[in-house]
């Protein structure tokens, strides 16, 4: 018994010894860490920064494409300076697109991240992540208060003012006072029930109007009145008016800006000939206003914008409309009698209910098959009503060219497929379509930002068939990947334009391109001709074969800090490097830069230049205001017999004081 006794102490004290032993680790362990968090170099906050400074980096062009196409889509209805991202709950929805867009933004940004300017900014209170964000690019914003005001002026309480938020757009932000105003939100569906327009007539005294000299400006001297513009309806709730030809004797020939705006009486309106111009906004926010003739020779933006509108007449005497005209709308009928106004869905406006548009026989123009406006022989789409389903079978047959326009803010189509059959695609024929994820266009010619807004589209192919392409196609789009079939069209970043593509793609057997690793270059590897803007950043890009960047390779490339370009990079072309906001060194070995090659990095701080670069062109380094002097690996005479010749190069940046060279300073 005592044997197995001392055994038992024995293991006992085993045990102890090790407790002792992992105590002291731990306590070491701590001891470390402790000391680690009160060091300056601290490697654990220096993680923290890195992730935290990548990860805003990372979502600041997603997040940059969302704004930009809710202040598209709004019209600048709402001020970017007190506006926070996704705390607008109401309307269709697509203001919360943004926790669909950028998944982790709700988790990691919320509250943190907001509007100003139109430029991404912080506004959270960690002290840590301010420091961090200095010199990042990231705006760091100061506190703004924001109080409310209802439509008459009268303030709002708190409580109130949350109320109104999940109920009530926000249509005008009085900058200076620091007031939002709000006005009523648009209600749901409308009415089958459409009612017809008549003639309505109202004595001229129910309006109110103002006079005009003869130069059109507004005078309240009776013996210089020349003629009259309608500012608004007086005391009265009339329900059906006829602007009037005349007033006092005297023509009236203008709808004043803003005239019928938020009216609450007015169920159908005319306008005849005599109109020269309705004014901007003129009728927006027509609560009740449901009909409307418009036969005025120039209509402004959004005249009727957040108006009850459900059917629209387009008169004969139309001439120019400016755009946006029924956005927001209730309209689902739109006829069109003129033939002289060019009519596509950024004229009508986002008018998602719309399902017909109507064209009187003899219209020399337009004709329409099956609610679609097409141009009078059929070659030609116009405008694709938004609120019909979407079928690529419109592109067969007879199609030859999609207008301007003709497809935008289409909420049904979710792929795309142009045939070869198409010979043209107009500028932004198919921005904002918001619910599109895939295209595959094979058409002759493209113009400019013809995907430009397109909040889910993945991927894209440019079919063998393409010739020519204007810039910007993706712009604020959300596409991660192209493939390029076509060895006939340019292709460089401008092209493509600002979206977060992480690689380009080509046929194997394209004679003009090669992809690899993502990259876009020559056939042969000698030439760089677009990098995705949103790919991690490689120096080893340039080495090897490389001998030329080609124009806009770069352009507003996310993921450049550091660029070292070696000596077998012969030429850099123009803009090669413009708008990489992030850059903050750039050492150049290339003999050749072309103009604005580093315009518009407003980071970069350190620039090195070889004195193997022999010739460079104008504005260089366009609105850097961080570089300060230039430092010339040569001489003095070695500067001022090449690169010193010409001061074209320092156009656009009065930063530059000096040049530092191997044997002495240049004062500029």
């Amino acid at each position: 018994m005592t044997k197995e006794r001392g055994m038992c102490m024995k293991k006992k004290k085993g045990i102890s010894l090790i407790v002792l032993i992992i105590t002291i680790i731990v306590v070491i362990i701590l001891a470390v860490t402790v000391i680690l968090t009160i060091t300056k170099n601290n490697p654990i906050e220096s993680a923290k920064e890195a992730v935290f400074k990548e990860d805003v980096r990372a979502f600041q062009d997603e997040l940059n494409m969302y704004i930009s196409n809710e202040y598209t889509r709004l019209q600048g209805q709402r001020d970017s300076k007190i506006t926070a991202l996704g705390y607008d709950k109401d309307g269709d929805g697509d203001r919360d697109s943004v926790y669909t867009y950028v998944p982790d933004f709700k988790k990691k940004y919320e509250g943190k991240l907001a509007i100003k300017d139109d430029m991404i900014v912080y506004v959270g209170s960690d002290a840590k992540e301010k420091e961090w964000l200095l010199n990042s690019g990231v705006y760091i914003a100061k506190t703004l208060t924001v109080k409310y005001v209802d439509q008459d002026g009268n303030k709002l309480k708190e409580d109130e003012s949350i109320a109104l938020m999940d109920n009530y757009y926000s249509v005008d932000v009085p900058e200076i006072e620091g007031y939002i105003r709000f006005s009523e939100k648009l209600e749901g569906k409308i009415s089958q029930d459409i009612e017809v327009i008549a003639e309505y007539y109202l004595e001229n005294d129910k309006l109110a109007f103002m006079g005009l000299d003869a130069a059109g400006k507004e005078t309240t001297d009776e013996a210089s009145i020349v003629s009259y513009e309608v500012t608004g309806i007086g005391e009265c709730n009339v329900s059906k008016i006829a602007i009037p030809r005349e007033h006092n004797g005297k023509p009236v020939i203008k709808i004043k800006e803003n005239a019928f705006n938020g009216n609450t009486t007015l169920v159908s309106v005319i306008i005849g000939d005599n109109i020269e111009s309705v004014g901007v906004t003129a009728f927006n926010s027509s609560k009740k206003l449901e009909n409307v003739s418009i036969n005025a020779k120039k209509i402004e933006r959004a005249a009727f914008m957040y108006s009850k509108i459900k059917q629209a007449i387009i008169g004969k005497n139309v001439e120019n409309i400016v755009g946006f005209l029924f956005t927001y709308s209730n309209l689902n009928k739109l006829t069109i009698l003129s033939d002289k106004v060019n009519i596509n869905n950024n004229v009508i406006g986002d008018t998602e209910l719309l399902t017909e548009i109507v064209v009187n026989d003899d219209n020399s123009k337009y004709m329409t098959e099956n609610g679609v406006l097409f141009s009078k022989d059929g070659k030609k789409i116009c405008a694709y009503p938004i609120g019909i389903e979407f079928d690529n079978k419109i592109f067969s047959n007879n199609v030859k060219e999609i207008g301007d326009y003709a497809f935008a803010s289409c909420k049904k189509i979710s792929s795309v497929n142009v045939p070869n059959t198409v010979e043209k695609i107009g500028n932004s024929a198919f921005g904002s379509c918001k619910n599109m994820v895939s295209a595959n266009i094979n058409a002759k010619e493209i113009g400019t930002g013809v995907f430009m807004y397109c909040l889910k589209i993945n991927n894209a192919i440019l079919g063998d068939n393409i010739e020519k392409t204007g810039d910007a196609l993706f712009t604020y789009s959300s596409l991660k990947e192209v493939t390029i079939l076509s060895d006939k069209v340019n292709i460089n970043n401008k092209v493509i334009g600002e979206a977060p593509v992480t690689k380009i793609n080509t046929n194997e057997d394209n004679s003009k391109y090669l992809s690899k690793d993502g990259i876009l270059f020559s056939k042969d590897g000698t030439k760089i001709y677009a990098y995705p803007r949103s790919k991690e950043f490689d120096n080893s890009v340039f080495s090897g074969n490389v001998k030329e960047i080609g124009d806009y390779a770069f352009w507003y490339s996310l993921k450049l800090i550091t660029l070292d370009i070696p000596d077998n990079v012969q030429n850099i072309g123009n803009c090669a490097f413009d708008t990489c906001k992030n850059l903050t060194q750039v050492t150049i070995n290339s003999s050749e830069l072309g103009y604005f090659a580093f315009g518009n990095c407003p980071n970069i701080e350190t620039v090195n230049i070889s004195k193997n670069t022999k010739k460079w062109s104008n504005n260089i380094f366009n609105a850097n205001k961080k570089i300060l002097s230039i430092n010339y690996l040569g001489t003095m005479d070695e500067w001022n017999g090449t690169l010193g010749k010409t001061s074209s190069w320092k156009n656009g940046n009065t930063s530059i004081k000096k040049i530092i060279c191997s044997d002495g300073e240049i004062t500029l």
